[in-house]
């Protein structure tokens, strides 16, 4: 049951096996011209005459300055600029060879609305981005609109307005206000105090200023840091709605900053703006009672906050946070990121968020910052995205009410109650498991005894006929709530509210197999759960940014959402937390150090499975959207850990760590067993080699990639030399992680891939096709086998529903990916880590693959895997190029293949037929004029094709060859 907010998101783990057929897709047919039941297909169209091709290009789409659309604080003068282009199915090989973009003024830039601000004239190029190479004539605090014409080789289609953007504040110096807090610098060590226990938690404070517009205004701008979190209200109105805002940083070192358009909030005359702060990261207080994976304090929570209105007269008006502004304690009385809130609603006032009375008000504190440098937050914020409602459970013994959400999912309650008198006490207990009698069990959330462990909502009434209350500055993961301090006719609704990065979906993965689409429905809710300013282990118990999972899954992440200024973020966290001696810290911010008791570094603080995502996880980035900008970023940083890393090296080979984490061997899962410390941790040393070499190409480096490659030999030497069996074909112990590892990275001999491969294959039979690998190697076991196209393994692996395998956790219940393979209630119920079959799922089932590194042939690679049992499959994938489309239907001894690619770009398809047996729409190959042979082999034959609509039959592999027609 659910609000229709955005429904789609979220179903149970019974809706995800059930109501399929095997024939029907919910997704493959949309979009996709030509997928249309029959055996026969007519040959699509030529795309014609210039004119038509012109056509094609008037409609550019997808525009975005700094990654986003129109989007509200960027806070560079260099911003880029990207589109893609709009063209109808079957209209092929159409392609741009210039473009024009025009910036013009909008209110507050300084020149007249409409002037052009800068025209980079015609520009010859069919790449669709442009980044300026000198700073643009831009303004703070300014509205700014683009336009795009572009060029087909004849003549530009018409201009058309792209997009609009808002500047933050481009310079330092262009600050005016200052930091403000309700206490001043240096107050006691009591107020706000985390080095031990407290007994109770700080309260909340509230500030306002009351401020006058003293004539008409046509645009008003708001750029604000709250910290931890905050809500900012204008005249009695949200700023930003639901918004959890405030982004996690080291705050000595940066802090985000968001930018609003609140034209529409402000009025002439007597306005009010408001703001309430809660803790967040900031400040994270260790009380009594409560749960706490850590505490640690920058500080009392404080903000700066900046108003440049433009008045029609054209003066401005600068509002700017100061000692002037008031403030009081407000109605939060615990403000946790891990044990959760207290609501005091007799605390709120009616006018505390309106200009009125100063009654009970004191001056603010003008304050030092935390230290760190104000950035505009360009990832999306986190944000309400549903709604659901929950189900009734029979009462509890002791007079307790439960609600069941039906998934496990990220986010926080929102309670409607009626006649409660003034200072009664609610308490919600969130939990993502029930005991024995019913009742909420936090072990999976807290890592602690079974049953409460401290983290609740507490809402303490004030009164009212009815009232409404949602946490405001927390959230956790949690499927089941227990309420209670009331009575059930006090209940008028609960809801679960989800909360997540507002990261823009961009692929769909559906299958003629309901078990494999339920798998992919079970990683994608755990994928959104941790998606916050960083990518969380787990929406609960840690809430940390551990490294391994950015670049192991990265191919999760950046096919299922648009994640790049997240993972630009996230490199800004890992340069933050690098040390003077290059390495890398396990998580990022670095909120705790996991320190042995001698102060030395421990395993989970320093590995190189996880420190290496600082040279890996923006590699995974420029292959998934062809920006060099990371790369560029990041470069020194990099050299930087991958020098430290080969430091650490004795005798050629790197063994510390946690290595393999989570494997399943004879012992609790936990530091790697069936995998050595030397066979990651040198591995991923030389796949951080490998891929600097890589990188320093692409970076014009070329003395630096020469050296990086020469290292990176020299390691794969060492690993064959040391860790390699020849006799036997097994690298190290002969796991699966292990083999894997050394299919996947390249360090395997040619002449011996295939014994390896054998050794692979048979470890994971001798398991009844279940998987040893850990949170490492299991990234290496799916890369391995979609490299020799062996997904009947996988699919083998998929299909188990006993432990340890996805669909065990969902016999089990589970509704989003767990921790452990085998769903122990010990260990968290809503997991990131293990979500690494996503890439099959695209990559290897539906072929469907983007690798901006690929070396020969264009980014997009088409290559789909049949396997037996499954009759249907769809992906597809909004990427940087425009939507790329893959979908494949087997049946009478054939499969239907069609593909659509977006205008601007070509692909490569690869068919598991030699070319004789391939029919292009209703006619053989070669009479396609459209498409063109580039490599043929006895067993396959691999295709280019320009933009457009396609479809092929060819028999389904190992049937009999026959010629179509």
């Amino acid at each position: 049951m659910r609000r229709a907010d955005s429904a789609s998101e979220h179903e149970t783990g019974a809706e995800m096996m059930a109501g399929r057929t095997a024939t029907g897709l919910t997704t493959s047919r949309r979009g996709l011209a030509g997928w249309i039941a029959g055996a026969g297909i007519t040959a699509m169209a030529p795309a014609g005459t210039a004119m038509a091709r012109r056509a094609a290009l008037t409609l550019p789409e997808g525009c975005t300055v700094e990654w986003r659309r129109n989007p509200l604080g960027i806070d560079t003068r260099r911003p880029r600029f990207r589109w893609t282009l709009q063209s109808a199915p079957e209209q092929h090989d159409v392609r741009q060879a210039g473009f024009r973009i025009r910036v013009f003024a909008q209110a507050g830039a300084g020149k007249p609305v409409g002037t052009v601000v800068f025209d980079t004239g015609f520009v010859r190029s069919d790449t669709l981005a442009w980044t300026s190479p000198r700073d643009l004539p831009l303004v703070s605090q300014a509205g700014y609109e683009w336009r795009l014409a572009l060029h087909d080789g004849t003549a530009f289609g018409p201009e058309v307005m792209a997009g609009m953007f808002v500047t933050g504040i481009l310079d330092l110096d262009g600050w005016r206000a200052g930091w403000i807090a309700a206490q001043p610098d240096g107050a006691a060590p009591s107020d706000f105090e985390t080095a031990r226990k407290r007994a109770i938690g700080s309260v909340m404070p509230l500030f306002r200023h009351d401020f006058a517009v003293p004539s008409a205004m046509t645009a008003a701008y708001l750029s604000i840091a709250g910290l931890g979190h905050h809500a900012c209200l204008l005249n009695g109105r949200s700023v930003q709605g639901d918004d959890l805002s405030g982004g996690w940083t080291d705050f000595a070192t940066s802090v985000l900053y968001d930018t609003y358009d609140v034209t529409a909030l402000l009025k002439s005359g007597s306005n009010a703006i408001a703001v309430m702060l809660g803790n967040g990261f900031f400040n994270v207080e260790d009380v009594a009672g409560r749960y706490t994976k850590l505490a640690r304090s920058s500080g009392p929570p404080r903000l700066i906050a900046q108003l440049r209105i433009v008045l029609a007269d054209g003066r401005e008006q600068l509002v700017a946070s100061s000692a002037d502004w008031r403030a009081r304690p407000g109605p939060i009385t615990y403000s946790s990121i891990y044990g959760g809130e207290d609501f005091d609603a007799r605390r709120v006032g009616n006018d505390w968020s309106v200009a009125a009375t100063t009654t009970g008000w004191t001056g603010a504190h003008q304050v030092a910052g935390p230290g760190g440098r104000l950035v505009a937050n360009g990832v999306p914020t986190v944000t309400r995205t549903d709604r659901l409602t929950g189900t009734p459970m029979p009462q509890l013994g002791n007079g307790n009410l439960r609600h069941d959400f039906g998934i496990n999912f990220a986010g926080r309650p929102r309670i409607t109650l009626r006649r409660l008198r003034s200072g009664q006490v609610v308490t919600l207990w969130p939990g993502e498991l029930l005991l024995a009698d019913g009742s909420i069990d936090q072990q999976s959330m807290t890592e602690l005894r079974p049953g409460r462990n401290g983290l609740y909502f507490r809402y303490i009434a004030c009164g009212d006929a009815e009232e409404t209350w949602e946490p405001r500055f927390t959230y956790t993961g949690f499927r089941y709530m227990e309420i209670e301090g009331i009575a059930a006719d006090q209940l008028v609704e609960v809801e679960g509210c989800v909360l997540h990065a507002d990261l823009a979906r961009t692929g769909s993965f559906d299958c003629s197999d309901p078990r494999l689409v339920a798998v992919h429905k079970l990683i994608e809710r755990a994928l959104v759960s941790n998606m916050t300013s960083v990518l969380t282990d787990c929406p609960h118990r840690e809430k940390l940014g551990w490294l391994e999972q950015i670049y192991l899954n990265a191919a999760t992440v950046n096919i299922n959402r648009n994640a790049v200024t997240l993972y630009e973020k996230m490199a800004g966290d890992m340069r933050a937390a690098q040390r003077s001696d290059g390495m890398v810290p396990s998580i990022a911010p670095e909120y705790a150090k996991f320190l042995n008791e001698d102060g030395t570094d421990s395993p989970f603080r320093d590995s190189p499975e996880w420190g290496s995502a600082i040279i890996l996880g923006p590699w995974t980035v420029y292959r998934s959207y062809g920006d060099t900008g990371i790369l560029r970023q990041n470069w020194a940083a990099m050299v930087r850990y991958v020098d430290y890393l080969a430091g650490r090296a004795k005798d050629g080979l790197v063994a510390y760590g946690l290595g393999d984490w989570f494997d399943i061997g004879p012992r609790p899962s936990g530091v790697a067993q069936l995998t050595s410390l030397e066979m990651t941790g040198t591995a991923t040393l030389f796949a951080n080699l490998d891929a600097m070499a890589q990188m320093a190409k692409i970076l014009g480096k070329d003395a630096e990639a020469r050296g990086f490659a020469a290292r990176a030999a020299a390691t794969r030497a060492t690993i064959n030399a040391r860790l390699y069996h020849p006799a036997s074909g097994n690298y190290d112990r002969g796991s699966q992680a292990a083999n894997a590892m050394a299919l996947a990275l390249g360090l395997a001999p040619a002449s011996d891939r295939a014994h390896i491969l054998a050794n692979l294959i048979a470890a994971i039979r001798v398991t009844n096709n279940h998987v040893t690998a850990g949170d490492i190697g299991f990234h290496y076991v799916v890369r391995a086998l979609i490299d020799a196209q062996r997904g009947d393994v996988l699919y083998d692996m998929l299909t188990r529903t006993d432990a340890p395998s996805y669909l065990a956790q969902i016999e089990a219940g589970a509704t989003a990916l767990t921790e452990a393979w085998d769903s122990t209630r010990g260990k968290s119920q809503n997991h990131f880590m293990l979500g690494h079959i996503e890439q099959w799922f695209y990559g290897g089932l539906a072929g469907l693959n983007l690798d901006f590194s690929r070396q020969n042939g264009p980014p997009i690679l088409l290559a789909p895997q049949y396997i037996s049992g499954v009759t249907e499959v769809s992906a597809s994938l909004q990427s940087v190029l425009g939507k790329i489309e893959c979908c494949w239907r087997a049946g009478r001894g054939r499969m239907q293949i069609s593909a659509a690619l977006p205008s601007g770009c070509s692909a490569h398809l690869k068919l598991p037929v030699p070319r004789r047996y391939i029919i292009s729409g209703s006619l053989p190959l070669d009479h396609d004029r459209h498409v063109a042979v580039v490599e043929e082999d006895s067993g396959y034959t691999v295709l280019k094709m320009g933009s457009g609509a396609y479809n092929f039959h060819v028999p389904i592999p190992g049937s009999t060859y026959s010629r179509f027609g």
